[in-house]
């Protein structure tokens, strides 16, 4: 599999180390020979100096033999006209486009083959902004991820030592809270990863990974650790792209 990487910055990078490492052949484009350069010090890529959505300089990169078009450039714009070049001269099957400007997230109207053609979306900004709100929907969350369309919840928890289930067997656990389901497949004792059994005792700063219904999540979590009250009053400190999203979310809640 062949991918081209449009823009060396820090999402860039880390797609192409890993993609690398998984044996695939990555090429990069950018207008940054310094960070190229490092690049090429670091990990086995290809990388091409020049504007990332110059057809002229995709052409070379080999976007003509590409599976996947990865555009990941600081610039809105540049990602938008690449991943148009490269349906248009290229055929390139699939195309990633960042695109951080709530301006442009009108997917329905403004994306599609017909307009422009971008197939997978990455938002940094949305992302991060769905993470802060479900940590103030669920005090006492660490981490808190989505599944299913929202179906299920995935958070992470540390067991507090007041913790209703502390000292307790997994099966002991099932008794105490009998009416909801729910399960834990990973436990986490001094930051290592420990074999669960169903003699398993939680103990006073485990760290749990708890999967329920999203509707069951709120009332799970007090079993786990300290309540919390809920969240009534916040600041937000910056009026970017984050901060911006989040007003809109919070405004009227």
């Amino acid at each position: 599999m062949r991918v081209v990487i449009l823009g060396s910055s820090l999402i860039g990078a880390t797609l192409a180390e890993k993609l690398s490492g998984e044996k695939i052949d990555v090429v990069m484009i950018d207008d940054n020979y310094d960070a190229l350069k490092l690049l090429r010090k670091k990990i086995d890529i290809q990388t091409y100096l020049g504007n990332p959505s110059y057809p002229e300089i995709m052409r070379e990169a080999g976007c003509d033999l590409a599976d996947i078009l990865i555009a990941v450039t600081d610039y809105d714009e540049i990602n938008m006209i690449a991943c148009q070049i490269a349906y248009s001269l290229f055929k390139t099957p699939t195309k990633i486009a960042r695109i951080s400007s709530p301006h442009y997230l009108i997917k329905d109207e403004l994306f599609g083959n017909e307009n422009l053609p971008i197939d997978i979306f990455i938002n940094p900004e949305e992302m991060i902004t769905l993470e802060l709100l479900n940590l103030i929907a669920y005090p006492g969350a660490k981490e808190c991820h989505e599944i299913g369309h929202k179906a299920a919840k995935l958070i992470l928890l540390d067991i507090d030592k007041k913790s209703k289930v502390v000292g307790k067997k997994l099966t002991e656990i099932k008794l105490i809270i009998p009416d909801i389901p729910y399960t834990i497949p990973l436990v986490f004792r001094h930051h290592k990863l420990i074999q669960i059994k169903e003699s398993t005792r939680l103990m006073a700063g485990d760290e749990i990974y708890l999967l329920a219904h999203t509707h069951d999540v709120k009332y799970l979590i007090p079993y786990f650790c300290q309540e919390l009250s809920p969240i009534q009053t916040i600041m937000i400190a910056g009026g970017g792209n984050i901060g911006s999203f989040m007003a809109k979310k919070l405004e009227n809640n």
